[in-house]
């Protein structure tokens, strides 16, 4: 089978989350399964840092695009990179989109204002040459959130099977409907059925109305979505379109995320010689300047600081702490509130540690030598953080929601049902308390959540069952 997948992030080249983590593992392991797999990518500034960094050499493959967009013929031309599973990764190179400082927004942190006209024409390009880059046409097109919502709306009367699925459906992509003309679509899309929502041109509803299958990454968010809580406007539409809705967990890259083998941390360690964990605690304290008596655990928290996440929730709770007998080590970048918010509770409170940053070798540091892993999520699609904290004999405490719920039991973790002090205060006493004085019961936490396969093998298959559908 013949797939392609398109998205505007994809480890190791340029990610802003978890979208990005995704479309750098899933390919490989489709690939691995014995399928023809290419990633259509743009190249921004990031990924062409990226090549440069991790020495990813980019061919030239001698294919451009030529395009009418917004008034103007824009060009691109693709380069690729062949990784060691067979997956080609083919980049749009057009300066004049994509060579910016950061994927989606400014250093002011506003979206660029031709964010939709950028994706148009990057939907168009890959329409126009993948069948030459592919060695003819894809059985299965595979779109990934508002970026690449186009592809299914430009193909909705093609032959060709395309698959949208939604990372996270708080970001929809919704532009004025001026664009509509600009970027090669007619009138017809813009009906409530298909891409109009208030006046507006919804580009991620139209391609959930045009797409011949729907997924979301996990099975309780894809029940959620359809009501009104979580729906973010669209229940009701997406309710009516759940017949075509799945929902498949995500999965981890074990080779990047497997403590036995993770060159970032201190000592490796496995389920059957937990020796490097506690070498990695001791490392990782050192690190933050944190002291903490036996029996006292070491919380972490590594995430992007944003309302959704719950941050502000666990700020709330930093001051008692000390009354817990706890340590919270923080990392992460995002809303200006929250970032000011942790570096003040790092400044007045002697037990709590915060990095305002992106540093992935220090995630892994965290990850591994932590204790616990909070995750108070609002809503959490699928979550990735917990999965990476039970590799490596972090336990989650976690809010009961989307992919958390899916993943998260009590074999291996501690849930709580309300995103707010109260819930996460009372997840905290329960986990605290099995630590301090069950430390057996504790080691049987972290050996069961170790051992579970989180892999990506269960999940590409599950896709795959589901394009052969098609």
């Amino acid at each position: 089978m013949k797939i392609a997948h398109i998205t505007s992030e994809a480890a190791p080249w340029c990610k802003s989350g978890g979208l990005g983590d995704v479309l750098g593992a899933l390919p490989g392991a489709q690939a691995r399964d014995g399928a023809q797999v290419a990633v259509f990518l743009p190249l921004h500034r990031a990924a062409r840092q990226a090549a440069k960094k991790h020495n990813l050499t980019l061919s030239t493959t001698g294919v451009s695009a030529t395009s009418r967009i917004a008034g103007h013929d824009v060009t691109g031309h693709f380069l690729s990179h062949t990784d060691s599973n067979g997956v080609t990764t083919f980049l749009l190179d057009c300066q004049r989109f994509f060579d910016r400082d950061g994927l989606y927004t400014g250093s002011d942190g506003r979206s660029y204002a031709d964010n939709g006209v950028r994706y148009a024409f990057f939907c168009q390009a890959v329409l126009q040459a993948v069948s030459a880059l592919m060695g003819g046409a894809p059985d299965v097109l595979h779109a990934h959130d508002w970026q690449a919502a186009l592809i299914p709306i430009y193909l909705r009367h093609a032959p060709v099977p395309t698959v949208i699925t939604i990372h996270n459906l708080a970001y929809q992509g919704m532009f004025h409907k001026d664009l509509i003309p600009a970027i090669g679509l007619d009138w017809e899309v813009f009906s409530p059925s298909c891409a109009e929502f208030h006046d507006h041109l919804g580009l991620l509803k139209g391609g959930i109305a045009c797409a011949n299958a729907v997924t979301t990454v996990s099975p309780t968010y894809a029940r959620e979505i359809t009501t009104e809580t979580f729906g973010h406007g669209l229940h009701e539409f997406i309710r009516h379109n759940a017949r075509r809705l799945t929902g498949i967990i995500n999965g981890i890259d074990e080779s990047e995320w497997s403590p036995e083998v993770d060159p970032h941390i201190a000592q490796n360690f496995s389920a059957t010689d937990l020796s490097g964990k506690w070498a990695c605690r001791e490392a990782l304290q050192a690190e933050f300047g944190l002291r903490l008596k036996p029996g006292e655990p070491l919380l972490a928290v590594v995430s992007r600081f944003a309302s959704q996440k719950g941050l502000d929730i666990i700020a709330d709770i930093a001051p008692e702490l000390e009354s817990m007998g706890a340590g919270l080590v923080v990392l992460g970048t995002g809303e200006s509130a929250l970032e000011k918010r942790f570096a003040w509770l790092s400044s007045r409170f002697r037990r709590v540690s915060a990095r305002i940053d992106f540093d992935v070798p220090l995630a892994h540091r965290i990850t591994a030598g932590a204790d616990m892993f909070l995750m108070p999520s609002r809503f959490e699609p699928c979550g990735l953080n917990q999965l990476y904290a039970m590799a490596a004999g972090t336990i989650p405490v976690v809010n009961a929601v989307g992919g958390l719920a899916d993943t998260v039991d009590d074999q291996v973790g501690f849930r709580f049902g309300h995103a707010n002090v109260d819930g996460l205060r009372w997840a905290l006493h329960q986990a605290i308390g099995r630590y301090r004085y069950d430390p057996s019961g504790w080691n049987r936490l972290m050996v069961t959540g170790m051992r579970r396969d989180f892999s990506w093998r269960q999940p590409a298959r599950q896709y795959m069952r589901l394009y052969q559908s098609l």
